[in-house]
């Protein structure tokens, strides 16, 4: 049967989208009563469809929605898997790449971290959306309608942290969408940390998702990292598929939206410290300082309102000193009075 719904379609084309009976029996020889057969089981699985007014056939709807599904994964994927890898080289933690697949999400790749991290079924596996950080993220970012339609009462608890009230997983979502990234804390599986980002198509919509996960104590010493870096990947992925927004991170994270890690997660004294410039030990940062080719410093940087970056003015007090000390020639004569 294959075979023959296999030669069937490949009648079909631009200049033929629709075909009689006698078209498609035809090239093959089939009796009238073997063609009808045969069109009448395509017609019923959806991958024909039969104009009751000509009763001319054409290709189906299903075709259609498996192509449109194809298309997408196939592009998505090969435009994800080199950002995904680099993700993953540079959390050194695992990354993966989750779908929408009808109230679920669907993992379609993944990138494992050197280090261990036990997530059996990962791949291909069906996962719950408000449970896992790419599920949120599918969620979080999906239209008001559609969101209401996908959180199913009664939420399933996993684990002891698995959100199972509406109201809390919404108000979760709307943190999440305002900061630009979701988290998970061991709701789905016990000790296991993840945040993740929405990646748009060129049409602005969001049908996937970047993860990065890790064990808890991992995630402890770098989730702000791990956030940078998940977003920063979605938003690069988007741009490759045709997303156009004002600022492609900007429509992920909004601004420098304080961040927090998930419940029961402590940031490091040092991540919290850390900021473009020093770190010093009581926290406090400072911005780096402009370096000449001699090694001296020669100033220090401060960003201007156009986002590019200026020296800072040298302090009044300080030139003032250097306007009294005169040239290297004033201070020989006034050594030798």
């Amino acid at each position: 049967m294959l075979q023959k719904l296999s030669k069937v379609l490949a009648l079909f084309s631009p200049a033929q989208p629709e075909l009689s009976v006698r078209e498609i029996g035809r090239p093959f020889r089939w009796p009238k009563s073997t063609a009808y057969r045969i069109l009448s089981r395509l017609e019923s699985s959806g991958f024909l469809d039969r104009d009751e007014g000509t009763g001319l056939y054409r290709l189906g709807i299903r075709l259609a929605a498996y192509g449109e599904l194809a298309r997408h994964s196939t592009s998505l994927q090969r435009v994800v898997s080199p950002s995904l890898r680099a993700l993953s080289d540079a959390t050194g933690e695992t990354a993966t790449l989750m779908l929408f697949n009808g109230n679920e999400g669907v993992t379609v790749d993944v990138v494992e971290s050197f280090q261990p991290l036990m997530l059996p079924g990962l791949l291909g596996g069906l996962m719950p959306l408000h449970a896992t950080a790419g599920g949120k993220a599918l969620l979080a970012w999906a239209p008001p309608a559609r969101q209401s339609a996908l959180i199913r009462r009664p939420l399933p608890r996993y684990t002891a942290t698995t959100i199972t009230d509406v109201a809390e997983l919404i108000r979760e979502l709307e943190k999440s969408r305002k900061r630009g990234y979701t988290t998970v804390n061991g709701e789905r599986v016990e000790d296991v940390c993840g945040v993740a980002a929405p990646i748009f198509d060129h049409r602005g919509d969001v049908s996937a998702a970047l993860t990065v996960g890790c064990p808890r104590r991992r995630a402890t010493e770098k989730l702000d990292m791990m956030a940078e870096a998940v977003m920063e990947t979605a938003a690069s992925v988007s741009a490759a598929l045709g997303y156009r927004a004002h600022s492609l991170v900007a429509a992920v994270r909004p601004a420098h939206v304080g961040r927090q890690a998930p419940t029961g997660v402590k940031r490091s004294p040092t991540a919290a410290a850390q900021t473009n410039g020093r770190t010093t030990a009581n926290g406090r940062s400072h911005a780096p300082e402009r370096t000449a080719s001699n090694g001296r410093a020669t100033g220090v940087m401060s960003p201007r309102g156009n986002g590019r970056v200026s020296r800072s003015p040298q302090p009044v007090a300080a030139r003032a000193r250097a306007d009294s000390a005169g040239s290297p020639a004033d201070a020989r004569r006034r050594r030798g009075r």
